[in-house]
């Protein structure tokens, strides 16, 4: 009777079997007076940065829509010259996304959103 080799089979999770796909998407956009939509609701997004490179203050809504009038704002605030906003695995929000601000003219939002999934076997 042949004897078969003894295999000894490591207990792992099931992440370390499939490759991981990622991909980054530039949101960036110009915002105004009037409430933008700066991404759309993505059930992939594993993290999503928002910079404000602007000179003017503007007020970030996740799933509403801030109010940015003079005296009255809601919302998160991203300072002007750099303010940001980091949405990571312990933060994350995965609706909606808007952006305003009290200003006036066009004022520079940089927004980029990490998309994770198992790729195709």
């Amino acid at each position: 009777m042949m004897t078969l080799p003894r295999v000894t089979i490591a207990p792992h999770g099931l992440e370390e079997d499939l490759e991981l796909a990622e991909r980054t998407i530039d949101h960036s956009l110009n915002v105004t007076t009037a409430v933008v939509t700066v991404c759309q609701p993505n059930k992939l997004r594993t993290a999503l940065w928002l910079v404000n490179a602007s000179d003017t203050d503007i007020q970030i809504g996740l799933g509403w829509e801030p109010v940015a009038t003079i005296g009255s704002q809601t919302g998160l605030l991203l300072r002007a010259n750099g303010g940001s906003l980091e949405l990571n695995k312990s933060t994350l929000y995965k609706g909606l996304v808007y952006a305003r601000h009290a200003g006036t003219g066009n004022k520079r939002l940089c927004a980029v959103e990490l998309e994770s999934r198992y790729a195709n076997i």
